[in-house]
């Protein structure tokens, strides 16, 4: 995959965030994003995912799931970048993504900003979920959503919540 990297200074970086973009999107869609984390001194990858920006190929979410995956276990094992300084961040697709690898991958943590619905609620019918699994939400999460965005957005983003609260997940 086609992956960017954006850093303040080498020497400085505190940590690392791999940043996933939203369906129809790409890493350019995230860069002001990516500026903001490298200005606190974070090596940010942001990749852009097949059938996406510079990447080609077919698309599928799966695909896009498995590559991120695969960019983030390749960083690990070259050194490149340490699990316990590693947050995981994404925009609607890109979130739902980065909650799903954190779920099997350890990280420092994720940020989640209005994630893909991953369950049939809130007028997401399922027809229109990308994945039809929601897995439990890893510890050090923070779950966006923004006011203006869907119903499914916000509920799912509320639903996420919920589940850690009450130990569903």
């Amino acid at each position: 995959m086609e992956t960017t990297v954006a850093e303040k200074s080498a020497e400085a970086s505190q940590g690392s965030v791999v940043l996933f973009h939203g369906i129809s999107a790409n890493k350019k869609i995230m860069s002001y994003l990516a500026r903001g984390f490298a200005e606190q001194n974070l090596r940010v990858y942001a990749p852009d995912f097949p059938g996406h920006g510079r990447t080609p190929g077919p698309f599928s979410p799966e695909r896009a799931e498995r590559c991120g995956e695969a960019l983030l276990r390749e960083l690990l094992a070259r050194g490149v970048i340490r699990a316990d300084r590693t947050i995981l961040a994404g925009h609607s697709m890109g979130g739902a993504i980065a909650l799903r690898i954190a779920s099997r991958v350890s990280v420092a943590g994720v940020i989640a900003i209005s994630p893909a619905p991953m369950q049939a609620a809130h007028g997401a019918r399922p027809e229109m979920l990308l994945f039809k699994d929601s897995p439990p939400l890893p510890a050090h999460s923070l779950v966006i959503s923004g006011s203006l965005e869907p119903e499914s957005m916000r509920g799912n983003a509320a639903d996420l919540l919920a589940s850690s609260r009450d130990g569903s997940s």
